[in-house]
């Protein structure tokens, strides 16, 4: 993932990181049922900046960025397809 180097060569070490399960055939499939999850997590200015490929009931693979720091209390979410 090369965003996750970025973000590491940017930030450091996460200090938050969940690695569950194995990319391969099926992640759609995979990603419905809780078997694959990818989140990291730095803290940046005292607020949380997390990276990471989420569970989706709908099954797609996105990978999302969310920094609450910059928005509302609800935080702000990108996602890009993957």
């Amino acid at each position: 993932m090369r965003c996750r180097a970025v973000l590491i060569e940017q930030y450091g070490a996460p200090e938050i990181q969940i690695e569950e399960g194995e990319f391969g055939p099926n992640l759609s499939t995979r990603l419905t049922t809780d078997q694959f999850l990818r989140v990291y997590e730095w803290t940046v200015a005292g607020e949380p900046l997390r990276f990471g490929i989420p569970s989706r009931t709908d099954g797609l693979v996105r990978m999302e960025i969310r920094d609450a720091g910059l928005s509302s209390a609800a935080g702000r979410s990108r996602t890009t397809g993957a």
